[in-house]
């Protein structure tokens, strides 16, 4: 097991590429770990910013660990301060009555002010819960409070329609306010929906009110033009106002719809309104260089305002971005306007030194403006990238400009103690602004992480640098010694286990000075070996045979979960809407 590295570490000497003669933007690290973290938890394979839970003008942050406890799942709470986030502010955050195999912190959102009393709010998915049939899957909403997230708050959302294998709550967001009422709302993805064709997906909106989440205004959205398994709902996000008429929109993932080649995918912008989302306002967003097994919409996000004309912006990732070595990974940009985004005018974001294998655009988000230029950015994690070891990961900066995200460079970072499968990058948010300085952080999820065990996993904080007395380039936080210049961060050392002069990469420690058994990393380091799952378990993907051949694969067995005892809000009239058509309503569902 590696050596524990202090909290903060310098990216400014470690591990951040940047345009020449410019400092990096996030060049504070803080790694958060789980205090009773284990193998295999998977801490960091969903991270949010929380919104300032606690009131006290500091953001906070989530990281969820889905396969804590036989996978029951867990999402740990720090809170933010004049000193950034603090590790030892740690809250673990549990659902009432929840099983093994409940996936609990799958995914984890900012929610907003749900219930208007000025405090954030949270929503977590659980898309194992077996209430309304075998991984029918839930979402928890979790109301903010003067001592943070209050767990008495939960409430516990089932769609109307579960059935099994819906994996609703796979992916959750806040929805921002659609309709405009001043009570922000939630939205759920449950990719394995099959209402429209089998595995075409759905994703259900609900929203706040004085009382919290109202249960009764569920919307049921499906794509006009189904797709089966399509696996619309694969992603959510809030797109903030997009066309600017006052309330807020959605952008849902479908990664395996094959509308343009097989499992291409898409992605679907609807417009919020007075009385919701209005599913006739529908935008299909797909690839400019569409084709087979590219999964675009996989991961989709508001983007802020990248190019600050006052219209909203959003951005979609691909998983995979062809399997010919040809075409690389990529994530897109769609700028906002009156009439809505412009679907015909995507912008392609791609790593300046990214090869084929990257998985770059697997994971996208806004960060806010970091750069302090007026333009906001966003983040694109790479997970695979080999900087730092095969798949340590990256994760890039694009900055916004008055012609929208600057290309072709990108500010790029790897976590400092970065060693082989860590995955760092997997999932990115922005972090809202921990530290209070008036400038946002953001957050990286590297899975992975070996220091409390295999794929225990970790996150970290970016953040900027608030004190650098000796001009080094180096926060004082870390700096060996701020008063010398010629001292900067501390180094990353190797053991030396048997004294040959070859450290070991796998086994490392951060110091200023060599430690006694420690070397220099080199080019001649030991390898080892680590075994795991190459990449984290997605909900329900079976994957179909592809047209040339290859053999599918399937998601691991699960254990079987009994069904859930916690209570759930009342089920009551709601409405289906296929987007493209006006809603229509459907029945009464018997209450649970």
């Amino acid at each position: 097991m590696k050596t524990r590295l202090p909290a903060l570490i310098s990216l400014l000497s470690l591990g951040v590429a940047t345009p020449a003669n410019a400092d990096p933007v996030l060049s504070v690290q803080t790694r958060l770990l789980a205090s009773n973290g284990e193998s295999e938890d998977y801490f960091g394979q969903a991270v949010s910013g929380a919104g300032d839970l606690n009131g006290d003008g500091y953001d906070d942050v989530l990281v969820g660990a889905p396969e804590e406890g036989l996978r029951a799942g867990a999402v740990y709470v720090y809170t933010g301060s004049v000193h950034g986030v603090d590790v030892a502010s740690e809250y673990k955050l549990e659902a009432n009555f929840e099983d093994a195999a409940d996936y609990f912190g799958c995914s984890v959102s900012a929610a907003g002010d749900i219930d208007g009393d000025g405090f954030a709010d949270i929503v977590v998915g659980a898309f194992g819960d077996d209430e309304l049939g075998e991984s029918a899957g839930t979402a928890f909403v979790y109301l903010g409070s003067t001592t943070g997230v209050d767990p008495t708050s939960e409430a516990k959302l089932l769609a109307f329609d579960g059935d099994d294998h819906d994996y609703f709550g796979s992916r959750v967001a806040g929805a921002g306010d659609v309709n405009g009422d001043g009570f922000d709302d939630v939205i759920a993805g449950a990719m394995g929906n099959n209402d429209a064709g089998l595995y075409a997906g759905a994703a259900y909106l609900y929203l706040g009110s004085g009382d919290g989440i109202d249960r009764d205004t569920e919307q049921k959205l499906v794509p006009s033009a189904s797709d089966q398994a399509g696996r619309f709902g694969s992603d959510v996000s809030g797109a903030g106002d997009v066309n600017g008429d006052g309330f807020d929109d959605l952008v849902i993932g479908a990664y395996m719809d094959d509308q343009e080649a097989e499992s291409a995918g898409a992605a679907y912008v609807v417009l919020g309104s007075a009385a919701g989302v209005d599913p006739s306002t529908e935008t299909r967003l797909s690839s400019s260089n569409a084709h087979y097994w590219e999964r675009f919409g996989h991961r989709v996000s508001g983007a802020g305002d990248i190019n600050a004309d006052g219209y909203a912006d959003v951005i979609v990732g691909t998983d995979d971005d062809g399997p010919d070595g040809i075409s690389f990974p990529s994530a897109y940009v769609y700028l906002g306007g009156a009439s809505g985004v412009d679907a015909a005018n995507a912008m392609d974001l791609n790593a300046p030194d990214a090869s084929f294998s990257d998985w770059f655009g697997v994971a996208v988000a806004s960060v806010g403006d970091v750069d302090d230029d007026g333009y906001d950015d966003v983040l694109v994690g790479s997970f695979r990238d080999s900087f730092r070891g095969s798949s340590a990961g990256s994760v890039y900066v694009f900055f916004g400009s008055p012609d929208g995200p600057a290309t072709p460079f990108a500010e790029e970072a790897q976590a400092t103690d970065g060693t082989s499968r860590d995955y760092f990058g997997w999932a990115v948010a922005g972090a809202g602004d921990v530290d209070g300085d008036g400038l946002p952080d953001a957050l990286v999820g590297p899975y992975g992480h070996d220091d409390l065990g295999s794929d225990a996993g970790a996150a970290y904080v970016l953040s900027h640098c608030q004190a650098d007395a000796d001009g080094d380039g180096t926060c004082a936080p870390v700096d060996c010694d701020d008063e010398d210049a010629s001292l900067g961060a501390a180094s990353i050392w190797h053991q030396d286990a048997d004294d040959d002069g070859l450290g070991d990469p796998e086994e490392t420690t951060t110091a200023c000075d060599q430690p006694s058994g420690y070397v220099a990393p080199t080019t001649a380091t030991t390898a080892t070996t680590r075994t795991r799952r190459s990449a984290p378990p997605r909900p329900g993907t079976a994957m179909r045979t592809p047209t040339t051949g290859a053999t599918p694969t399937t998601s691991p067995a699960r254990p079987a979960a009994s069904p859930q005892e916690a209570t759930s809000l009342p089920l009551a009239t709601a409405t289906t809407s296929t987007i493209g058509s006006t809603p229509t309503p459907t029945t009464t569902a018997e209450t649970a």
